[in-house]
């Protein structure tokens, strides 16, 4: 029965460190194909809106939108794996705080001057998207309440005792 249980964990914690590089992956990709269909399919010019007096909108190119989503979802990946460690609902404190920094986010597109409404729409999809992909896959990827409480540092001292 142990070994079972003991097998049965070191594989969900393999398949794990496969699906949540996949997980951000799938974000990145997301956002690199609905940048490609706004800019090439609806003619979107993609563009940060400028947030001082002094500032120009900046175009957004394929590689900034790949590395900031692969930015994004590599702060999600880590914010996961520690509150695994450290709490006993980690996927629900997650969840909670995923959501919570996608609206913020949305603040950015929503925000600011100088871009036109299709770019503004655009932008707050990609974020959407993007949030979405990572809030879903990496979701699924969290450890189940007794192997995240059994990696805790404090229950591991405990049985050493």
């Amino acid at each position: 029965m142990l070994s079972a249980l003991t097998s049965r964990l070191a594989h969900s914690r393999a398949a794990r460190r496969l699906r949540r590089p996949a997980a951000v992956a799938a974000a990145i990709m997301a956002a690199l194909g609905l940048s490609a269909i706004a800019a090439l399919a609806m003619g979107v010019s993609l563009q940060s809106p400028a947030f001082g007096p002094s500032q120009a909108p900046a175009a957004l190119s394929a590689a900034a939108v790949a590395v900031t989503s692969g930015l994004a979802g590599l702060a999600a990946w880590g914010l996961l794996a520690l509150l695994e460690r450290a709490t006993r609902r980690p996927r629900q404190i997650w969840t909670v705080t995923a959501l919570a920094a996608l609206a913020l986010s949305l603040g950015a597109p929503l925000s600011g001057h100088g871009i036109s409404g299709t770019s503004r729409v655009a932008l707050a999809c990609l974020h959407l998207l993007v949030g979405a992909t990572l809030i879903t896959l990496l979701g699924r990827t969290t450890a189940a309440r007794h192997e995240a409480i059994s990696r805790r540092p404090d229950h591991q001292a405990g049985q050493a005792a």
